[in-house]
């Protein structure tokens, strides 16, 4: 696995309370700092866009999320992941 410094530049998928409280989101990491992250939102940015009435803006918007600001950060293992339902396990 990465580390989190690894992925600067990468999608994530994290559970950010600010954005939802309980519901993963994919977020693009943009770099890690020693007090939390910098990251960019899509559905955020498209939030923003439509409370301006513009389709384009001129900078893409990026947040810093504190550490105590993260739930949790997911990361996946390169091999097949099985839903035990769907195979009656």
């Amino acid at each position: 696995m990465k580390s989190l410094k690894e992925r600067e530049g990468e999608e994530i998928i994290a559970i950010l309370p600010f954005l939802h409280a309980a519901q993963l989101q994919r977020v693009k990491l943009h770099r890690v700092e020693e007090a939390g992250i910098w990251i960019e939102s899509q559905p955020i940015t498209n939030a923003i866009l439509t409370g301006l009435r513009q389709p384009v803006g001129t900078k893409t918007p990026v947040w810093f999320v504190p550490w105590h600001q993260v739930t949790l950060i997911m990361d996946s293992l390169d091999q097949v992941a099985l839903s035990e339902k769907a195979f009656g396990l």
